[in-house]
């Protein structure tokens, strides 16, 4: 799993095998080391919601999580939904609203080791 914070946006992309396990129902997670001690924890786990994909927060710590619903898992694996993926807008106070985006990287199979 890939996870990419940038100015407005927040954008998951997981590969073929990651997808298959979501649909298992299995979450996936990843954690990053940061200096001091300090971690940052992405993770994406299937959920019942009427919401194709829904960012939940970690409090105010440093961490996010995806909620995936069956429907949002089915459309992902329609042909017109593969390439762009699934993408929902969160409002965020004071500020425009989070853009949050779901793909499938489907020319990559397996996560890479680094």
């Amino acid at each position: 799993m890939n996870v990419r914070l940038s100015v407005g946006e927040v954008r998951f992309r997981i590969s073929s095998d990651e997808y298959a396990s979501l649909c298992r129902g299995a979450a996936l997670a990843e954690t990053i080391m940061l200096p001091d001690a300090v971690t940052f924890a992405a993770s994406i786990r299937p959920a019942a919601s009427d919401s194709p994909v829904t960012l939940e927060l970690r409090g105010r710590t440093a961490g996010v999580c995806l909620l995936v619903s069956q429907e949002g898992l089915r459309m992902l694996s329609a042909e017109e939904t593969l390439r762009d993926g699934l993408e929902a807008c969160c409002p965020v106070e004071g500020a425009s609203p989070l853009r949050v985006c779901l793909q499938v990287d489907a020319g990559r199979s397996r996560k890479k080791s680094q």
